[in-house]
């Protein structure tokens, strides 16, 4: 069967991503993460039939990354994606597909002298940024992800 597909024998790829940015409006294929989460248990059961050695990736996005892409304001009509709500799909893939993912790709964009206005709700110049505190951003916003897992997890049953 898969030298019909053009090679004699499987590649062993064992890690797997399932969709990207599926909550973005310029994705062929958008979704909400209620329909995502229903998609990606229903492909990772479908894979990990084929092969449950495979390690599976899903495609999360915290709440700062929903509000800074503009998502939240789409998804639920507030600039700031809370926590638990549809604009907070690691929470939600954490919180619904646990026992179907092994890793959680994360979103982070981080842009030299960029930043997110909250209040006009647009990406503006940040001015007089130090390099030094542009270059910790990265590192600070994985820290407060990590955070905001291990919180997850805690709130998670079983």
């Amino acid at each position: 069967m898969a030298s019909r597909n053009g090679h004699p024998r499987p590649y062993g790829v064992k890690f797997w991503g399932i969709g990207n940015e599926m909550w973005g409006e310029w994705q062929f294929g958008v979704m909400p993460l209620a329909q995502f989460e229903i998609k990606h248990n229903l492909f990772a059961k479908a894979m990990r039939q084929v092969d449950p050695t495979i390690q599976l990736i899903a495609c999360g996005a915290m709440p700062d990354c929903m509000t800074g892409s503009k998502q939240a304001k789409r998804l639920t009509g507030k600039v700031i994606a809370e926590f638990g709500s549809p604009a907070d799909w690691s929470g939600g893939l954490l919180a619904n597909c646990l026992g179907n993912l092994d890793w959680l790709s994360e979103h982070f964009y981080c842009y030299n002298n960029r930043r997110f206005d909250l209040e006009k709700a647009i990406t503006s110049p940040r001015t007089g940024e130090p390099l030094i505190e542009w270059q910790r951003r990265p590192a600070n916003v994985v820290r407060a992800k990590f955070e905001h897992y291990q919180e997850y997890l805690r709130r998670i049953p079983g």
